[in-house]
């Protein structure tokens, strides 16, 4: 199993970054994958909230040295149902070695101390997010229309199943 840390993310972390960001985002194969990581740093850190439900970077211990290779997030505060929404982004150069898996299951532990229900969103096609969110426990609970991503389908954890069983 992948070990990862998160640290708190903010707007401003491309401007100055630490050396382990620095390290994770030089090692990136294309030079438009740090404006990818500026737009995406820039969607999950509004708006401003409780640190708590913010973004995080990821980060692992490679080659002896710790350095950035994904960025995870609460989309906001938890809802009145209480549920909470999260998302997550692996650095491409670092896909296929658990880290998305990791980066699921660490926001998902931390939530479920608040909330009843954490949620997902995917494209709605199978694809690499959906065998991550089933391997994390998740269940697709249906479709529905994101205002921003248009139709996707809605994953939730705890499953419907072990809900009504605990009922």
């Amino acid at each position: 199993m992948t070990s990862i840390e998160l640290i708190p993310a903010h707007a401003d972390d491309l401007s100055s970054p630490p050396p382990w960001l620095r390290l994770g985002i030089l090692a990136a194969p294309r030079q438009e994958f740090s404006a990818s990581v500026a737009e995406i740093l820039s969607q999950v850190t509004k708006p401003d909230r409780d640190q708590r439900w913010g973004a995080f970077w990821a980060t692992e211990s490679f080659e002896g040295q710790v350095r950035a290779v994904g960025l995870c997030s609460f989309k906001a505060e938890p809802s009145d149902l209480p549920e909470v929404e999260i998302a997550y982004f692996t650095f491409p150069h670092r896909e296929g070695r658990g880290i998305a898996t990791a980066m699921v299951r660490e926001l998902t532990e931390r939530a479920l101390q608040y909330v009843s229900l954490v949620i997902a969103h995917t494209l709605p096609l199978e694809n690499a997010s959906c065998k991550i969110l089933r391997r994390c426990g998740y269940e697709r609970a249906g479709e529905m229309i994101d205002p921003e991503d248009g139709l996707v389908w809605r994953w939730q954890y705890p499953t419907i199943a072990s809900r009504d069983a605990n009922k």
